[in-house]
């Protein structure tokens, strides 16, 4: 990879040795190309990385579930993770049974499932 070139190249030029795991002529063509070796973007990086831009598929029924959590929190009371999901069944029982809901949000509802990290 190019980062290992990179690393590898930088120790050279630190401390003058050349590696050993690799061969004499491969190594000095990557230090003959060294700035485009540098110049190669980390594909792996987190900030280079294409970042979800739509929210969840069920933001209706999660923003009511942390509404409901920050209101137990702010009285005292400690949520765990089992009624968390309590909670969350209960909000998607809610949401399914509003009048005017159409057939594709009611089969949206019942795709929700209260696991484990959701």
């Amino acid at each position: 990879s190019f980062r290992f070139k990179q690393n590898a190249i930088k120790k050279y030029l630190r401390t003058k040795k050349l590696p050993t795991n690799i061969p004499r002529s491969t190594f000095l063509g990557w230090v003959q190309n060294k700035t485009r070796i540098f110049a190669i973007k980390d594909e792996n990086k987190k900030e280079n990385r294409r970042q979800r831009q739509s929210g969840g598929q069920f933001t209706e029924i999660e923003l009511k579930i942390y509404q409901w959590f920050e209101d137990q929190r702010k009285s005292g009371n400690i949520v765990n993770q089992a009624a968390l999901k309590l909670h969350a069944k209960r909000i998607k029982e809610e949401c399914k049974q509003l009048e005017g809901i159409s057939l594709q949000q009611s089969n949206k509802f019942n795709s929700f499932r209260a696991s484990n990290g959701w």
